[in-house]
């Protein structure tokens, strides 16, 4: 489970590759991750996500319609702009002029974070429209979201109403606090009757 003391890099969670992409539409870049299933966030201050990300900086991007889209578990969350000059300037600067690297917050509804779960990240770049045979792309177009990126639950808290058998099935909460159910032992009755079979 995503610790919730403190916020995580989405490095800690899968390799720096893994959020890499190529090409102007390069499909989902995922990041799986595992919760308790019992998080309770109080009013609706949503669950924070600084998201760094990184994307061409050639003339031929048009940069007014060029976005990246972020979700979870397939719920739209937001479109953050792609833009010339990113806020983290510096970066750009002494590191490449060729790319540009920016950070934007997006809170996550609570009611989107399950057990199990997924954040998606879809670029959608467009170049500048020149003419029938004037166009010209680079071929090696790569962009990709930071792994110094975060997600924050230290502000959530552990809190449900028991028994409930959906938690226990999906991460056997409350009896183990392993998310794959290791080191978790099953008692099952001498006599065991169709539901409690069904149960198990």
């Amino acid at each position: 489970w995503v610790p919730i003391d403190r916020p995580v890099h989405f490095g800690e969670l899968v390799q720096p590759t893994d959020l890499q992409g190529t090409g102007l539409v390069p499909g989902l870049l995922t990041l799986n991750f595992r919760t308790a299933p019992d998080l309770f966030v109080w009013g609706n201050t949503g669950i924070p996500l600084d998201i760094r990300y990184r994307y061409p900086a050639g003339t031929w991007m048009n940069f007014p319609e060029s976005r990246l889209d972020v979700s979870i578990n397939n719920s739209y969350l937001r479109s953050l702009p792609l833009s010339k000059e990113g806020v983290v300037q510096q970066v750009k600067d002494i590191v490449s002029p060729d790319f540009v690297l920016n950070e934007q917050t997006v809170r996550v509804p609570p009611y989107y974070v399950f057990g199990q779960n997924q954040l998606q990240f879809y670029y959608d770049l467009r170049p500048v429209k020149i003419g029938e045979c004037q166009d010209v792309l680079p071929n090696n177009i790569q962009e990709s979201i930071d792994p110094d990126s975060t997600i924050d639950l230290s502000k959530t808290e552990r809190f449900t109403s028991l028994p409930n058998l959906a938690f226990f099935a999906n991460s056997g909460y409350p009896f183990t606090k392993m998310a794959d159910l290791s080191e978790t032992a099953v008692v099952m009755p001498d006599q065991l009757t169709s539901q409690d079979i069904e149960a198990y």
